[in-house]
C-alpha cells in the first residue's frame, strides 16, 4: 500500500480572470474534452472547492469522492461543472453551452481511510475514492471515456489529466487543462500509482483521469485521488482503480444513459439505499437556479476567494 496525501480540492471559485488547477510537468491539453471542472459552492460558507472529473456518459461525471464527501468539505449547495479546456479564457466562461449542474452525486460506499506506511511514518490514505455526479442535462460536444473493465498492468503507459496547480508554488496556476505522461509503478486491490515525482498531480487534480490505451483505444483505467508521502504535489500519483467501483458506475449508467451501461445487464445492480450521508442534495438546481449558478461564477470575475486548507485525519485536503 502507499501513502497518500489527497490532491485535489481548491477553495476558491472559478471566475475568468484567475483560476487554478493542472498537471506538473505537462502540457496542455485541448484533444481530451471528456475531462472537465467540478466547482462545488459551499452553503454557508461561501467558498468553492474545485476538482477535476471525467465524463463517462451524457449525463454521468466520475471524479474522486473526497471533494463530494460533506464529512470532508462541508456541505455542498450546488456544483457547476465546466466543460472548456481554460478556464482562464473569458469566451469559454461566457458561453453558457460550456457548464452543467451536478444535481446529484453518489460515492463508493466502500470510500474510506486506512493506515498505510511510507517512509517509515505511518499516513493515512483513500480507498475506493470514486463519486459519480449526475448533470442536470446531457453532454453532447464531447464523447464520453470507456472504462477499462479489467485491472490495469503494472509498468504500462497512463496519462493524468486533470486542471490543477501547473506551478506548485503558485495557488492561481490551475483552471486549464493539462496531461502528462508516466509509467503505472504498481497495483493493489484498490489502487494504482506512479512514483514519477516530475511528472505528477497536483491540488485542483483530485477526480482527474488516468487513462491508458488498449488495442489504440483510450480507456479510463483511473481517478486521481492524491500523492504519496504527505506532499500535494511532485511526489507521485496515487489513483483509485475504476475496474474496483463498477457495481456504483454501473447502476448509474443503467439508471440515467443505460445505453452506456454494459450490454449484458439484464438490470442494474442491487446496492441497496446509500447512507443519506453518500448522496447529494438537489436544492438550488432547478432551471432558473441553474442559470443563475453559472451566471454568479461568471460575474465573479477574478474574485478569488483565500485559500482555505483543510486536514482530512493525517491526509491534507486542499
Amino acid at each position: 500500500m502507499v501513502a497518500l496525501a489527497l490532491a485535489g480540492c481548491v477553495a476558491t471559485p472559478i471566475a475568468p480572470a484567475e483560476s487554478s488547477a493542472a498537471i506538473l510537468g505537462g502540457e496542455a491539453d485541448t484533444h481530451d474534452p471528456a475531462v472537465v471542472i467540478l466547482s462545488s459552492r459551499l452553503d454557508g460558507s461561501g467558498d468553492y472547492v474545485n476538482c477535476s472529473g471525467t465524463l463517462i456518459s451524457p449525463h454521468l461525471v466520475l471524479s474522486a469522492a473526497h471533494c463530494f464527501d460533506p464529512a470532508l468539505v462541508g456541505p455542498i449547495k450546488v456544483t457547476n461543472v465546466f466543460l472548456g479546456a481554460d478556464s482562464k479564457d473569458k469566451t469559454q466562461t461566457a458561453d453558457l453551452a460550456s457548464w452543467r449542474i451536478g444535481v446529484s452525486f453518489t460515492l463508493d460506499p466502500l470510500f474510506k481511510e486506512v493506515p498505510a506506511v511510507h517512509d517509515v511514518a505511518v499516513h493515512d490514505v483513500a480507498v475506493h475514492d470514486i463519486a459519480v455526479i449526475v448533470l442536470n442535462k446531457p453532454v453532447t460536444t464531447a464523447t464520453p471515456l470507456p472504462l477499462l473493465r479489467t485491472p490495469p498492468t503494472e509498468k504500462a503507459a497512463l496519462r493524468l489529466i486533470g486542471y490543477g496547480l501547473i506551478d506548485a508554488q503558485d495557488p492561481g496556476s490551475w483552471g486549464t487543462r493539462y496531461e502528462t505522461s508516466v509509467a503505472i509503478s504498481g497495483v493493489d486491490d484498490t489502487s494504482l500509482w506512479s512514483t514519477d515525482v516530475v511528472h505528477s498531480g497536483c491540488e485542483g487534480d483530485s477526480g482527474g483521469a488516468g487513462v491508458v490505451t488498449v488495442d489504440g483505444a483510450d480507456l479510463l483505467a483511473g481517478v486521481i485521488s492524491g500523492s504519496l508521502g504527505n506532499k500535494n504535489c511532485a511526489s507521485g500519483s496515487k489513483l483509485s482503480r475504476v475496474d474496483q467501483s463498477l457495481d456504483l458506475i454501473d447502476a448509474q449508467l443503467a439508471a440515467h444513459d443505460p445505453d452506456f451501461a454494459p450490454t449484458d445487464m439484464a438490470a442494474a445492480p442491487d446496492l441497496g439505499a446509500p447512507p443519506a450521508a453518500l448522496t447529494s442534495h438537489t436544492g438550488g438546481c432547478s432551471t432558473v437556479g441553474d442559470t443563475a449558478s453559472v451566471t454568479s461564477l461568471l460575474l465573479v470575475a477574478g474574485a478569488l476567494y483565500v485559500l482555505r486548507r483543510r486536514k482530512w485525519s493525517k491526509s491534507a485536503v486542499i
